[in-house]
């Protein structure tokens, strides 16, 4: 996956959008579409996501919820012969969370069902306000370091309210990537 090009389209988004009157829904959406270009093109993989009409972008596949808001998928080219229209989904590429309300309780009861997940990436994006930020990740990180059955990769993304700004920590997974301002209190 390209993070780099994922972090640019947001950023940008956040530069041209700035609070408007729907600005949760539209960043939700941004988020979501800017997932679903990194496997545009590739065959047999399908996106699917939660809040984005089939009709409206041709990169998400449906306005289903595979238990996670953005989910890609490699699908077999062979349907089940009872249910016909259903593919058989082969593996799962990515798993994203995003939780807009602000809030940390909302913030990590997304992420523990991404600790669930057998998805080789999985991303929590979520917005909060830069005084907030080392705070809620290191919530994270202590979440995920108790989790004895991890597997694949964590990502955290922000979206940084006040700063409208993206930022990353990529592979949160590994200590070494993790980068915190130690003079922050929680």
């Amino acid at each position: 996956m390209n993070f780099d090009a994922v972090e640019k389209e947001l950023n940008d988004f956040l530069k041209q959008y700035e609070r408007k009157q729907d600005y949760r829904k539209k960043l939700s959406e941004a988020v979501k579409l800017a997932f679903a270009r990194q496997f545009e093109g590739q065959e047999n993989v399908f996106c699917y996501a939660n809040g984005i009409p089939d009709n409206d972008y041709k990169l998400i596949n449906g306005d289903s919820e595979f238990v996670y808001d953005f989910v890609a998928v490699q699908e077999s080219k062979e349907t089940d012969p009872l249910v016909p229209s259903v593919n058989f989904i082969e593996r799962i590429l990515v798993c994203l969370e995003t939780e807009l309300d602000g809030a940390l309780i909302k913030v990590l009861e997304d992420f523990q069902k991404l600790l669930l997940s057998h998805a080789p990436d999985k991303v929590m994006f979520f917005k909060c306000h830069s005084s907030e930020y080392d705070c809620w990740t290191k919530c994270l990180l202590e979440h995920l370091d108790r989790f004895r059955e991890k597997s694949g990769n964590f990502h955290l993304i922000a979206s940084i309210n006040d700063e409208l700004k993206i930022r990353m920590m990529l592979n949160a997974h590994l200590k070494d990537n993790r980068q915190l301002f130690p003079s922050s209190h929680c």
